[in-house]
């Protein structure tokens, strides 16, 4: 789904790993992701931490990270938990 206001643009992404209704909202002119609990801090970026297992369903997670962390290319990341960090790729 597509939201617009004025001159921002952004993208609600439908991810359903974590609790099963889940999204994210990306800015893509400025790469910008707001991940909610799609990634709980920096270091899910990179590792899956010990909550992967407490999702609806963490092959979806997994997925849908690899989605996000291969496709989208953000550079800056809000996670449901913590500050948000810089991905430089």
């Amino acid at each position: 789904m597509k939201i617009e206001n004025g001159n921002l643009k952004r993208k609600r992404l439908g991810f359903g790993g974590h609790a099963g209704g889940d999204f994210s909202v990306f800015h893509k002119k400025d790469a910008i992701l707001i991940a909610g609990d799609l990634f709980w801090s920096e270091e899910d970026w990179e590792y899956d931490s010990k909550y992967l297992e407490l999702c609806a369903s963490s092959e979806t997670q997994n997925r849908s990270r690899d989605y996000v962390r291969n496709r989208l290319k953000s550079s800056v990341v809000a996670p449901g938990h913590g500050p948000e960090f810089i991905q430089i790729y």
